[in-house]
């Protein structure tokens, strides 16, 4: 039916398409302005509410920018006073500024040469990037004196910053790859610039819809390196299988015809309804499975987590729209243009003699394949994962260098220091301020847990803070525990403490770099069982759904699990060492996620399109080992060519600003390497030799 659609309103279709990109045209370019923050935070955690009680009582900015002042030593202190106060005032006045803290009304703000001041903006914080520009550019300047913006804010601009830069370089590297790719695979232009075509119209299209959808829900800064990596990739890989087979069936329908007849129009429409039939339904199948794989990622509730899984489900959409439509139009319209030389023979006797060469030694081909896999997996038990912080931002950042120079003089080496909000409860709600109470008792509660504190091997220090300067909020304290945040031993403390009771009446909310970390941490790894579970069993129905085989679902499912795992050895031995110029340190703590959830499904793109052609040269013949060797003889060039243009679009994130895009890029294209190589090529064919008609084992099914 679509085929029909396509063969007899191509130019209808096309112009459909061009009438949604001219209408989403202007909301592309508005999707960065829209975005809020990383969302790798625990909305409604400890550190959240200790962080909002802060900002109500003492006036601190639960967002705030970091000034850092810097004076040399032949500055007098006089002179850098001066300088404060200068500088706060000026930020005082400018319209756009909601509040200043000075260092000059708060004491612990000031440590020998350098002081620093807390900054916050009228405008939401995740438009705060252009702000932060311009304040850095007009800041009153003293010789001697370096002033200097960080903190999370900065940060975080400047990470989005070196995000859209990362994917314009990948873009300008990737694009004109892939097109080299599909040149050698199709052996003429029009050909290779069809799916081209296609994935950039995917991308904008999916970059429209995400924008418009991002100034009705709050999504992550992440999503602008979602959609270009996944986008492009599925669509590249769906048109890729799309045009390879209507060009095979073309070459059949033109050998069974007469030699001197012209290839009729009801030819390509039989070419066009078997291509949309046969891969078309692979493609269908595929995107199912990515999908669900996307889908388990919502477990997680971030709004990071979901942010790209909205964002990657929307690329998925949009590329699975251009496949069943976009392509096929253009394959009719480029028809007499896709009649020349196929290659198909001469491509397709390599992976031919391959799979024979294996099948005759399949225990040896699986055991080389499963040591080579094991090889890759040992550096897992070293894997260490982090929350990214200022570290993840190149080494020459203004923001991380600001950052690390404050860090040097106010955070105590090897410490975390964190902030107590004591509240009261009322045996029905989870806490209340300490309103009604006098100041005095408020103070006796907090010196008593000062105290208690103290007793505290772990503790190092701790002090009450002054009471609020007015009535209705909860009285403070401040304290270090000896460990970095995140260390395991300080985490395992703030579970443990923070839901002790206060003198059996009030209980204790805690805040603070450790606790922000401690809380993400448990929230991604409480769910990460639920996530991998229903990826896991998605897949298999999926898979159980197209082939009809148990033993093929489960043995695609274990297949892509194995890849995976010695892919993220690689990439932990990579970062771990810091190869090849990469930014040494442990992986972002969402990375394993998003890899799963993208390297996994893309994965199954390339399982289904071998194991489709297998199947369908099974059903056929019946015989195991030829369907085998007929399906990667079909499939190998396609899959070889897929996964060298999603590597392509991929690898270069390897090399970019930010060590989060670093990990994602370089782990996905580990990933399908590993994928399209050893599993495809080796291990898959093996097994299926050495299970022989077991592979085809399951419920009969109606079709």
């Amino acid at each position: 039916m679509l085929a029909r659609l396509a063969y007899r309103y191509p130019l209808l279709l096309v112009a459909g398409w061009l009438v949604l990109l001219a209408l989403l045209a202007p909301w592309a370019p508005r999707l960065t302005e829209s975005l809020q923050g990383h969302g790798l935070l625990a909305a409604d955690g400890e550190h959240a509410q200790v962080q909002r009680l802060l900002q109500r009582a003492y006036g601190i900015p639960a967002d705030a920018v970091i000034v850092l002042f810097e004076r040399q030593p032949s500055v007098t202190a006089q002179a850098m006073e001066s300088h404060i106060r200068q500088t706060v005032e000026w930020l005082r006045r400018q319209e756009t500024t909601a509040t200043v803290v000075s260092p000059l009304e708060q004491a612990h703000m000031r440590q020998g040469n350098s002081a620093y001041a807390l900054l916050s903006y009228q405008a939401p914080v995740h438009s705060w990037a252009p702000l932060l520009v311009r304040t850095a550019e007009e800041l009153p300047s003293y010789p001697g004196i370096a002033i200097r913006l960080t903190g999370q804010p900065a940060i975080q601009a400047e990470v989005d910053g070196a995000s859209s830069r990362d994917i314009r370089r990948a873009e300008l590297i990737g694009l004109p790859a892939a097109l080299a790719i599909l040149l050698i695979a199709f052996g003429g232009l029009i050909p290779a610039i069809i799916p081209i075509v296609a994935g950039l119209a995917a991308v904008g299209a999916a970059t429209g819809i995400v924008a418009w959808l991002a100034t009705r829900l709050t999504l992550s800064s992440f999503v602008p390196s979602v959609i270009p990596m996944v986008g492009l990739a599925l669509t590249l890989d769906f048109a890729l299988l799309l045009v390879s087979r209507y060009r095979e069936e073309l070459a059949c329908s033109d050998a069974n015809s007469d030699a001197d007849a012209a290839l009729t129009g009801s030819d390509a429409v039989a070419a066009l309804t078997r291509t949309m039939r046969t891969a078309g339904r692979s493609v269908s199948y595929a995107a199912g499975a990515v999908a669900l794989a996307l889908l388990g990622t919502l477990w997680i509730p971030m709004s990071l987590f979901r942010s790209v899984a909205l964002a990657a489900l929307v690329a998925l959409g949009m590329s699975l729209f251009a496949a069943w439509t976009l392509v096929p139009a253009l394959l009719r319209l480029l028809t007499p243009s896709l009649l020349g030389r196929t290659g198909t023979r001469a491509s397709s006797r390599w992976p031919a003699r391959w799979a024979t060469r294996v099948m005759r030694h399949p225990r040896l081909a699986a055991s080389v394949a499963a040591l080579l896999l094991l090889l890759c997996c040992l550096p897992l038990a070293g894997l260490r994962l982090a929350i990214p912080d200022a570290g993840s931002l190149p080494s020459d950042s203004e923001a991380r260098i600001a950052y690390e120079r404050y860090a040097a003089v106010y955070e105590a080496p090897g410490q975390s220091t964190l902030y107590g909000a004591l509240t009261v409860t009322d045996g029905t709600e989870r806490s209340q301020a300490m309103e009604g109470m006098e100041g005095s008792a408020q103070l006796a509660v907090a010196l008593a847990l000062v105290d208690a504190l103290r007793e505290d091997p772990l503790v190092t220090e701790a002090l009450a803070l002054p009471l609020p300067p007015t009535a209705g909020h909860p009285a403070f304290v401040r304290f270090r525990l000896a460990g970095e945040p995140g260390s395991s031993e300080v985490s395992a403390w703030l579970r443990e403490r923070g839901s002790e009771s206060v003198r059996g009446s009030g209980s204790l909310l805690l805040g603070g770099e450790a606790k922000y970390r401690q809380e993400v941490q448990d929230l991604i790894y409480d769910h990460l069982g639920k996530t991998a579970l229903s990826v896991g069993a998605a897949s298999l129905l999926v898979l159980l759904l197209a082939f009809r085989s148990v033993v093929i679902a489960l043995k695609t499912l274990l297949l892509n699990l194995l890849s995976l795992a010695a892919a993220f050895g690689l990439l932990t031995w990579f970062f771990d060492v810091g190869v090849f110029g990469l930014t040494a340190g442990p992986i972002a703590i969402m990375i394993p996620v998003f890899i799963f959830g993208l390297a996994f499904s893309i994965s199954m793109d390339y399982a289904v399109f071998l194991v489709s052609r297998i199947y369908e040269a099974y059903q056929r013949t019946g015989d195991n080992e030829s369907a085998v060797v007929a399906g990667l003889a079909h499939t190998g060039r396609i899959i070889t060519c897929a996964a060298a243009i999603l590597i392509a679009v991929t690898l270069p994130f390897g090399w970019g600003e930010v060590a989060g895009v670093q990990q994602l890029g370089l782990g996905i294209a580990l990933a399908i390497f590993i994928d399209a190589t050893l599993i495809r090529f080796l291990l898959l064919p093996a097994l299926m030799k050495l299970l022989g008609l077991w592979n085809w084992w399951g419920p009969r099914l109606r079709r």
